[in-house]
């Protein structure tokens, strides 16, 4: 199979990010890594799958709700 794009140091930037920024998203995840790590090219999809299988990692959608008022 193809190698992999990203290696334990890019798990190590992601996991740092993460736990720095729970709410940070994938598109600032590939904008830190690709400044981070001159000349990395890495679609969004394989970041996605790597966080995915092999750091265990899911998201979900922020889910805003307006404040209860206490007008009737």
């Amino acid at each position: 199979g193809r190698k992999p794009v990203l290696n334990e140091s890019h798990k190590a930037y992601l996991t740092a990010l993460f736990d720095d920024n729970p709410a940070a998203t994938i598109d600032e995840a590939i904008d830190g890594l690709t400044k981070d790590f001159v000349g990395l090219e890495i679609k969004r999809s394989a970041v996605n799958n790597f966080l995915k299988h092999e750091m265990k990692m899911t998201f979900k959608k922020v889910e805003l709700h307006a404040e209860a008022r206490d007008s009737p």
